[in-house]
């Protein structure tokens, strides 16, 4: 008894599920490959803003309001020391940004970018080749 043959609209809807859901996990590992864990220079500009809240609810405790003027070339001093060590971690975070992407890391991740590219580019011809082959045997 011969087994039964599928129809090849099927077999090419098959495929194409099998090719989709390649090409879908191979697109997300490249994604994930490139995926910027932190916002860059995220951590410069959230510490700044904290010690400058905690500057400005020093500077402007209600308790304090009486000797505003007296403090001030005190506090003048602090939001200085905040701009210029703001300045120094924003120069740091910019100086070293490129290193992260001149490494070896940048390279191994090209090369799976390449490798995933090439699976993904001989899936769809392994796909096209079985669906012209459904068709062209149709009895």
């Amino acid at each position: 008894m011969k087994a039964k043959e599928k129809d090849p609209v099927t077999t090419i809807l098959e495929n194409q599920k099998v090719l989709m859901d390649k090409l879908v996990q191979n697109a997300n590992s490249v994604l994930d490959l490139y995926s910027i864990k932190e916002v860059p220079g995220g951590k410069v500009m959230e510490d700044f803003q904290k010690e400058t809240q905690t500057y400005l609810k020093d500077v402007f405790k209600p308790e304090d309001s009486s000797k505003f003027v007296e403090q001030l070339p005190k506090n003048l001093a602090k939001a200085v020391e905040l701009q210029s060590k703001f300045y120094k971690a924003s120069v740091d975070f910019a100086m070293n940004f490129w290193k992260d992407w001149e490494s070896e890391g940048l390279q191994k991740k090209i090369e799976t970018a390449n490798k995933l590219y090439q699976e993904s580019a001989n899936a769809i011809i392994e796909t096209t080749n079985k669906n012209l082959e459904s068709i062209t045997q149709v009895k």
